[in-house]
């Protein structure tokens, strides 16, 4: 049974309703064959700013090469390799999954592990208060790349090929190009400890872990 399209794409939409995912060349870090097991798990969602019982009823199963969301209505699984990629960085790990338009890049997560549990990032494409620029501009070069496909019918078109969007705007996408330095400096400077979600980690897991503090 599949669950919600929103609840299954809870931990890249989350925060993304009124922001941009940003769009990478690749998952930077050291590539994982399996699941690391500092995140693997049970864990129920908690989010301050959606006090929902649909939110509130998510629970997440990190296994060794799945992750499971289940809900009241359903469950859906991600497996690793099929539906996402993950890379260490120090002690974090980035998650990676294709972008839904443009196959050959990644939209990316930040996984934090604490001790009692794991505190999710999103990587965003976010304009800088009062200004043109993108804070991920700072960090990393970028390109911005007409689509390409069939001209929409009545839709103006320039020169190169792009289109004049309805908005005024031209279909271009805009990616960047990081690497390890580059990606952690950003973390550090824009995200570390600042907006995130927090699964906290439920039932045998984290009673285990306080008990072997004992």
């Amino acid at each position: 049974m599949k669950i919600h399209k929103l609840l299954a794409a809870l931990l890249f939409i989350v925060f993304i309703s009124a922001c941009n995912q940003a769009r990478f060349d690749k998952v930077p870090g050291l590539y994982q064959d399996l699941i690391p097991q500092q995140l693997q798990g049970n864990y129920q969602f908690k989010g301050k700013d959606f006090k929902s019982q649909k939110f509130d009823s998510l629970h997440i199963d990190i296994g060794l090469n799945e992750i499971k969301f289940i809900d009241q209505s359903g469950y859906e699984i991600w497996t690793i390799h099929q539906d996402f990629q993950i890379h260490q960085i120090r002690n974090l790990f980035v998650l990676g999954k294709t972008d839904e338009d443009v196959k050959t890049l990644w939209n990316l997560m930040i996984l934090e592990p604490t001790d009692n549990g794991v505190k999710v990032y999103f990587v965003l494409d976010e304009k800088i208060k009062n200004t043109p620029e993108f804070k991920l501009q700072r960090y990393m070069p970028f390109m911005d790349v007409n689509y390409n496909h069939d001209p929409i019918p009545g839709v103006p078109q320039l020169a190169d090929g792009a289109q004049i969007q309805p908005n005024g705007g031209i279909n271009q996408y805009r990616f960047y190009m990081t690497n390890e330095e580059q990606f952690i400096t950003y973390f550090e400077k824009e995200l570390q400890n600042k907006n995130f979600v927090l699964l906290n980690r439920t039932g045998k897991e984290k009673n285990s872990k306080k008990d072997r503090k004992k």
